[in-house]
């Protein structure tokens, strides 16, 4: 009956041989995709996941370097800031041995005019007695001419120290 059916189509066409036909479509189709789809497919899916893995691992490896730049900056930044402490450290020191370099020079300063004032007393204590002497022996030499006679030296020192006491309590 399908015979029958298939003979009898119009403009000439042969049921039987569309039936081939489409028989080896089927056959031709199920064939490729077996063949072609599948392992083209497997192809595809391969090259999807291999995509996605050198995505993934660019995006790791750019997660990494964003990493390093971050550590890097702060290394900077902490190296920056310990130059800065360690400048900040030298001027304070600087500060610190010109402050110790003032007061030794103060200190020096102070130890040589207490020494130059100690000379000068000790100078004007070695005047006053040199003084002393000059003026006794002038006034022992006056004394003699006019009295013509001989003063020993204690007396004339005993004379002189009682005149400069009185000297001194005038002024």
């Amino acid at each position: 009956m399908v015979y029958t059916l298939l003979a009898d189509l119009p403009f000439g066409i042969d049921g039987i041989k569309i039936l081939l036909y489409v028989l080896n479509f089927v056959i031709l189709f199920v064939g490729l995709t077996f063949l072609l789809y599948r392992p083209v497919k497997k192809f595809i899916k391969k090259r999807q996941d291999e995509i996605s893995e050198s995505i993934e691992k660019g995006e790791q490896m750019q997660a990494e370097a964003q990493a390093k730049q971050a550590e890097y900056e702060q290394k900077l930044q902490d190296a920056e800031s310990e130059a800065e402490e360690i400048k900040k450290s030298a001027a304070e020191e600087g500060v610190k041995k010109a402050n110790e370099i003032v007061s030794a020079a103060e200190a020096q300063a102070q130890d040589i005019k207490s020494s130059a004032k100690a000379e000068a007393k000790e100078l004007k204590h070695e005047a006053l007695v040199e003084a002393k002497d000059e003026i006794a022996d002038a006034v022992i030499t006056l004394a003699s001419e006019v009295i013509d006679r001989e003063i020993s030296k204690e007396d004339n020192e005993r004379i002189i120290a009682k005149r400069l006491d009185e000297w001194k309590e005038e002024q």
